[in-house]
């Protein structure tokens, strides 16, 4: 059976079809592939393993796991307000970095996110991977143009 969240394309997945689980063992993360920033759109990721060779620069690496407030991120007034572990969705500690030639940069941290956070992190990802760009663009143009 087919897993729903891997799109059309081998390797890359939705990530707000995953981010509600831990990642899987041996993933230190997942790359972000595309991102735009507009409301709704979908972030689409692909796994990183510690055995893959270096994230190319200017991608943004984001890695999650349960938060520490426990696997469904326990806070105070739930019980009162008959909330319970079981009847919420999880919560996860996530960490942005963005690749760069001299090595990963920590982004930003966002903790206790619990359900589909990626609504979160897409404007963060999305401006970052949009700024790498033209830096990138602009510091060609100047080594091209002025040696």
């Amino acid at each position: 059976m087919p897993n729903p969240a891997v799109s059309h394309r081998p390797g890359l997945m939705d990530l707000d079809k995953v981010c509600a689980l831990p990642m899987p063992v041996g993933a230190v993360g997942a790359v972000v592939r595309t991102a735009r920033g507009l409301p709704g759109d979908l972030l689409r990721v692909s796994w990183v393993q510690a055995a893959d060779a270096p994230v190319e620069a200017g991608r943004v690496v984001l890695a999650w796991e349960p938060s520490a407030a426990g696997a469904h991120g326990g806070r105070e007034g739930d019980v009162a307000e008959g909330r319970t572990p079981t009847n919420r969705p999880p919560h996860m500690d996530v960490t942005a970095t963005l690749q760069l030639a001299a090595g990963p940069v920590l982004l930003a941290r966002w903790p206790s996110l619990g359900g589909d956070w990626s609504d979160v992190v897409r404007p963060t990802v999305s401006e970052v991977m949009g700024l790498h760009s033209a830096l990138s663009l602009a510091t060609l143009m100047l080594e091209r143009w002025c040696p």
